[in-house]
Protein backbone atom coordinates (compact mmCIF):
# COMPACT_ATOMS: atom_id res chain seq x y z
CA UNK A 1 0.00 0.00 0.00
CA UNK A 2 1.46 3.23 -1.47
CA UNK A 3 0.64 6.19 0.32
CA UNK A 4 1.76 9.42 -1.23
CA UNK A 5 2.07 12.76 0.70
CA UNK A 6 3.07 16.01 -0.69
CA UNK A 7 5.25 18.29 1.05
CA UNK A 8 4.34 21.97 1.22
CA UNK A 9 6.13 24.87 1.94
CA UNK A 10 3.95 27.81 3.66
CA UNK A 11 4.56 31.46 3.95
CA UNK A 12 5.85 31.06 7.11
CA UNK A 13 8.44 29.34 6.13
CA UNK A 14 6.97 25.78 7.90
CA UNK A 15 7.03 22.45 5.60
CA UNK A 16 4.49 20.71 6.32
CA UNK A 17 3.10 17.10 4.59
CA UNK A 18 0.15 16.35 3.62
CA UNK A 19 -2.90 14.61 4.57
CA UNK A 20 -1.89 15.26 8.09
CA UNK A 21 -1.25 18.69 7.58
CA UNK A 22 -2.57 21.68 9.35
CA UNK A 23 -2.10 25.05 7.74
CA UNK A 24 0.00 27.56 8.92
CA UNK A 25 0.34 28.99 12.67
CA UNK A 26 -1.61 31.98 11.45
CA UNK A 27 -5.49 31.50 11.59
CA UNK A 28 -5.53 33.07 7.71
CA UNK A 29 -4.32 31.06 4.67
CA UNK A 30 -3.81 32.21 1.48
CA UNK A 31 -5.29 30.98 -1.56
CA UNK A 32 -2.76 28.46 -2.58
CA UNK A 33 -2.75 27.19 1.37
CA UNK A 34 -6.15 26.70 1.02
CA UNK A 35 -6.09 24.96 -2.14
CA UNK A 36 -3.98 22.56 -0.56
CA UNK A 37 -6.13 21.54 2.26
CA UNK A 38 -9.45 21.16 0.29
CA UNK A 39 -7.29 19.27 -2.65
CA UNK A 40 -8.37 21.61 -5.59
CA UNK A 41 -6.27 24.75 -7.50
CA UNK A 42 -6.27 27.98 -6.74
CA UNK A 43 -7.94 28.94 -10.11
CA UNK A 44 -10.40 27.04 -9.19
CA UNK A 45 -10.77 28.50 -5.69
CA UNK A 46 -10.71 31.45 -8.00
CA UNK A 47 -13.85 30.40 -10.16
CA UNK A 48 -15.58 29.45 -7.25
CA UNK A 49 -15.22 32.88 -5.87
CA UNK A 50 -16.68 34.48 -9.04
CA UNK A 51 -19.52 32.52 -9.29
CA UNK A 52 -20.13 33.19 -5.35
CA UNK A 53 -19.90 29.36 -4.26
CA UNK A 54 -16.91 28.13 -2.14
CA UNK A 55 -15.86 28.65 1.23
CA UNK A 56 -16.22 31.57 3.19
CA UNK A 57 -13.37 34.40 2.54
CA UNK A 58 -11.88 37.67 3.77
CA UNK A 59 -10.72 40.46 1.37
CA UNK A 60 -8.33 42.95 2.88
CA UNK A 61 -7.73 45.48 0.10
CA UNK A 62 -6.95 43.28 -3.14
CA UNK A 63 -5.92 39.90 -0.82
CA UNK A 64 -7.83 37.34 -0.61
CA UNK A 65 -7.43 34.96 2.70
CA UNK A 66 -9.22 32.00 4.58
CA UNK A 67 -9.81 31.40 8.01
CA UNK A 68 -9.05 27.71 8.91
CA UNK A 69 -12.31 27.27 10.34
CA UNK A 70 -14.04 28.52 7.24
CA UNK A 71 -12.30 25.99 5.01
CA UNK A 72 -13.08 23.29 7.75
CA UNK A 73 -17.35 24.37 7.91
CA UNK A 74 -17.21 23.92 3.96
CA UNK A 75 -15.56 20.73 4.35
CA UNK A 76 -18.05 19.67 6.62
CA UNK A 77 -21.03 21.42 4.72
CA UNK A 78 -20.44 18.90 1.90
CA UNK A 79 -19.30 16.18 3.07
CA UNK A 80 -22.00 13.52 1.95
CA UNK A 81 -23.33 10.33 3.44
CA UNK A 82 -24.05 7.38 1.79
CA UNK A 83 -27.48 7.11 3.43
CA UNK A 84 -28.57 10.35 2.18
CA UNK A 85 -27.34 10.31 -1.32
CA UNK A 86 -30.63 9.85 -3.72
CA UNK A 87 -30.60 7.31 -6.70
CA UNK A 88 -28.24 5.13 -4.83
CA UNK A 89 -28.11 1.56 -6.69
Amino acid sequence: MNTETRCYQFRTGDTVNHPDAVLAPSPLATPKEAAAFLRTSPNALSQMRYRGEGPTYVRTGRRILYRLSDLQAYVESNTVCAANRTGAA
